[in-house]
């Protein structure tokens, strides 16, 4: 179903629920200064890790704990990038979906996918190649402003 197809009720507000969910955008620098980011195939499409928020869970929490578990990667976040809001339609229903993008440096750990959330490849890429295989416009911007951070504190360290 699409948001086309929904069925709006005028008693209810359009989205009567609001989920909140968090995106990394993981970038590491290489040993020739060449500046990477992580990111995953899941369903035949390239896209960034994320996930929804536990109970009592941070949103910085949250993607610090799916980056683990769908890559195994372990990062530290260095800063929100971005803020988005957008209709999800599930089951004949809008929500609203809030997703906040966190800019998080990888640390340690050996990349593996987290096949039982069908994701089936892990890959560091630079900026130019994830943004010629994300799909989604908003990830893609999210991957830009992460890039023009990192340039600009290089920038502003010499």
């Amino acid at each position: 179903m699409t948001l086309h197809d929904a069925q709006i009720d005028p008693q209810r507000p359009i989205a009567a629920t609001t989920r909140f969910a968090a995106c990394g955008v993981v970038y590491r620098w290489t040993r020739d200064i060449a500046l990477e980011f992580l990111i995953i195939k899941k369903c035949d499409h390239w896209t960034l890790p994320k996930g929804h928020l536990l109970q009592g869970e941070s949103a910085a929490e949250a993607i610090l704990r799916e980056v683990a578990e769908e890559t195994g990667v372990r990062g530290v976040v260095c800063g929100e990038l971005l803020q988005m809001s957008y209709p999800v339609v599930k089951q004949g229903q809008i929500t609203s979906k809030r997703l906040t993008y966190f800019l998080i440096r990888g640390v340690d750990g050996i990349e593996r996918p987290q096949r039982s959330e069908r994701i089936t490849a892990v890959r560091w890429c630079s900026a130019i190649t994830a943004l010629r295989l994300i799909r989604q416009s908003h990830h893609r911007m999210a991957v830009l402003a992460a890039a023009e951070r990192l340039a600009d504190d290089v920038i502003a360290s010499h």
